[in-house]
C-alpha cells in the first residue's frame, strides 16, 4: 500500500514540475533597455527659443544647447529611427518668443532631427534646428 503511495505521490510531483516547466516557458521576459541621448538644440530662426521651466533652456539665435538625456525604455530595441525623446513624456514644450502662443511640436518627433546617429550601443546623438521657416509653421501650445 505504502509503495502505491509513493508511486502515485512521485507521479503527481512530476505532473506538477511539468506543468510548472510548461507555464515558465510560456512567460516573457520583459528587457529593459538602458538608453542615453545627447541633443543638439540649434537656433536658427531670428529670435529667442525657450523652453518651459523644467527645463529652464533660452536659446540665442545663432546659439546652441545641448540636453542630454538617459532613459530606462521596454519594448522594442530603440535605434535612430524609433528612439523615444523625453520631451513629449516630460510635456516639455519650446515656444518662439516673439509669439508666446507658438510651439515647436516637431520636436517631439524624432523623424523631425538631422544627423541622426548611434554612437555606440544604445547611445545616440540628434540634432534639431530651430528656423524661421518652422517658426512660421509652428502650433497653438495648448
Amino acid at each position: 500500500m505504502l509503495r502505491n503511495y509513493l508511486k502515485l505521490m512521485n507521479k503527481i510531483m512530476c505532473f506538477m514540475m511539468l506543468c510548472l516547466y510548461m507555464t515558465s516557458c510560456n512567460k516573457q521576459v520583459e528587457i529593459i533597455y538602458e538608453t542615453s541621448a545627447k541633443i543638439y538644440l540649434i537656433n536658427n530662426s531670428s529670435v529667442l527659443i525657450k523652453s518651459d521651466d523644467v527645463l529652464g533652456y533660452s536659446i540665442q539665435p545663432n546659439d546652441t544647447v545641448i540636453h542630454v538625456e538617459s532613459n530606462k525604455l521596454d519594448g522594442d530595441k530603440p535605434d535612430i529611427n524609433n528612439y523615444f525623446l523625453s520631451f513629449e513624456k516630460n510635456n516639455n514644450f519650446f515656444r518662439y518668443n516673439n509669439d508666446e502662443s507658438k510651439c515647436e511640436k516637431g520636436i517631439y518627433t524624432v523623424k523631425n532631427y538631422e544627423n541622426r546617429k548611434e554612437t555606440s550601443d544604445l547611445s545616440f546623438e540628434f540634432t534639431f534646428r530651430f528656423t524661421d521657416e518652422k517658426m512660421a509653421k509652428a502650433e497653438s501650445c495648448e
